[in-house]
């Protein structure tokens, strides 16, 4: 009332007024620092000071990545499984008609969906999509990818290309560079810090010698 008044807003007028609450139901988000980094709301270089982890700043790019199993969003769930169980697989790169990725089909949203009886094995993949597939790009952090894979078994490491067409138009294609797992993330941890030793506080590699 007394901003109606200081502003002279007058007779007939509506205001809107925000209100806010304390943060105690977004305790598990907001203040919650894994949550920001994986939905990238956060620095995580940031956060290196805190971990003091060596590789924290590295990039997905420098993981020995897994190659991504794809299928093109038509194909049948039957086929799928059959993919999936003869390469011992868990999940399925999914792309649309033109190759760009779209998501994945994972053993658990197929079983989760079929014994629902929402799909069957007649039909596309994707009808089953894991709609909370994670997709990072090249140049993203192993400190956030550590967080997210906290969370998610694997993540989509994606990669845009520019597709030039006539009269000089170009369309954006994101594309599946490699698909990032725990497991290839710690065995990168691992491996590498085998070749570390910390010397009066500096690390210095056992290959080369060079800090």
């Amino acid at each position: 009332i007394q901003a109606a008044k200081d502003l002279k807003i007058g007779k007939g007028k509506r205001i809107v007024t925000i209100l806010y609450d304390s943060v105690r139901n977004y305790l598990t988000k907001f203040l919650s620092d894994d949550w920001m980094v994986e939905q990238g709301l956060m620095d995580v270089d940031k956060l290196q000071q805190y971990t003091g982890q060596w590789w924290w700043g590295k990039r997905v790019t420098d993981l020995d990545m897994e190659t991504p199993q794809t299928v093109r969003d038509t194909t049948t769930i039957e086929t799928a499984i059959m993919i999936m169980d003869r390469n011992n697989l868990e999940y399925l790169s999914v792309l649309d008609f033109s190759g760009e990725i779209v998501g994945a089909v994972t053993l658990g949203s197929l079983m989760s969906q079929m014994t629902i009886g929402k799909v069957n094995l007649g039909s596309s993949v994707n009808k089953a999509l894991y709609k909370d597939t994670k997709m990072i790009e090249i140049d993203c952090t192993l400190g956030r990818l550590s967080r997210i894979l906290e969370s998610e078994s694997f993540v989509l490491i994606v990669k845009d290309q520019r597709l030039h067409k006539a009269n000089d138009n170009v369309e954006i294609k994101r594309t599946v560079f490699g698909v990032a797992t725990r497991l290839s993330l710690l065995r990168y941890i691992s491996q590498s810090a085998d070749d570390r030793t910390e010397v009066n506080g500096h690390f210095h590699s056992h290959l080369n010698g060079t800090a």
